[in-house]
């Protein structure tokens, strides 16, 4: 009688085990079905006004999924790289994009793995080093695409975040210049959770790495309640916007890369601007303003932005 209670009771716990493992556990996932997904209006749009290229990067092991726009004017005057943020894709940039394009300027963009059209598991950061690998090699194929051009990169919030490791990392040359937008370098208030939470989740995600436990900061404690309706209305059409909860990889790859860059900054020496709103209540102001601390840096607060 004790052996076939053992039995049951080792299948209530081992089953269910088993079922989140094979949910959230590692692994790669090619995620196909997202490139199927339609472009969105405003990218439809733009690309019947300027020509447009896609692509993946050829030098990695997984599909990485990139994109060029082109300027009417024969001659550009640069190449500029958006870095999209988290939860969002390179499809999401089209004003940015324009406003680039009409002042003459190729754009390239990527598609960080797990988002967008990119492999992976929807809203899942598996190595955090891998995002400036494929930004490497995307800055590597387009100085071969496009020769002698000045070559520049955007990165906004999580893009800021992999744009300042790549330029740690990027060979002398690279890059001729970078635009960081609220890189989070310094998470403010509330936003990182108590020791005890991320003590069990460093234990829980190696098992479980793509749960998604962990409640968003979303638009609604980062902007007015007029703004935060209008990005929240925008993501609903937004199919390649990830509207889940933080998975349990993304989380803590992100705070390590954070901690990561807060001894290492000060080893930059691309030129850079540095971009934050002062009311920032996701990525501290206070871990950009350090910047204006480095060597030869010229630090302005604009008024009125």
């Amino acid at each position: 009688m004790a052996l076939p209670l053992f039995v049951a009771a080792a299948a209530a716990v081992l089953v269910p085990a088993a079922g989140l493992l094979h949910l959230f556990g590692p692994g790669h996932e090619d995620a196909s079905e997202r490139t199927l997904v339609a472009p969105l209006a405003d990218e439809v749009a733009l690309q019947a006004k300027f020509k447009h290229e896609t692509g993946r990067l050829q030098s990695q092991p997984v599909r990485v999924y990139t994109q060029y726009y082109f300027p009417k004017q024969a001659t550009p005057k640069g190449v500029v790289i958006c870095l999209h943020g988290i939860y969002a894709h390179s499809g999401g940039l089209t004003l940015l994009y324009e406003n680039l394009l009409n002042r003459g300027y190729v754009v390239g963009a990527l598609d960080f793995r797990g988002f967008g059209r990119s492999a992976g598991r929807f809203g899942y950061i598996d190595v955090f080093s891998n995002y400036v690998d494929d930004v490497l090699a995307f800055l590597e194929a387009t100085r071969v695409q496009f020769p002698g051009q000045k070559v520049f990169v955007i990165g906004i919030s999580m893009g800021g975040l992999v744009l300042l490791h790549t330029l740690l990392r990027a060979r002398y040359g690279l890059i001729d210049g970078a635009v960081l937008h609220a890189p989070p370098v310094l998470l403010a208030d509330g936003v990182r959770p108590p020791a005890i939470v991320e003590t069990v989740c460093r234990v829980l995600v190696k098992v479980l790495p793509k749960l998604p436990a962990i409640p968003t900061h979303g638009a609604t404690r980062a902007n007015s309640n007029e703004v935060a309706s209008a990005v929240e209305a925008s993501k609903q059409l937004d199919d390649l916007f990830y509207k889940g909860r933080l998975r349990l990889g993304t989380a803590l790859n992100m705070l390590q890369a954070t901690l990561d860059i807060q001894t290492q900054y000060h080893k930059i020496d691309t030129p850079f601007v540095l971009i934050h709103g002062d009311n920032d209540r996701v990525c501290a102001y206070a871990g950009s303003k350090r910047y204006g601390t480095l060597p030869s840096t010229e630090y302005r607060v604009p008024i009125g932005l």
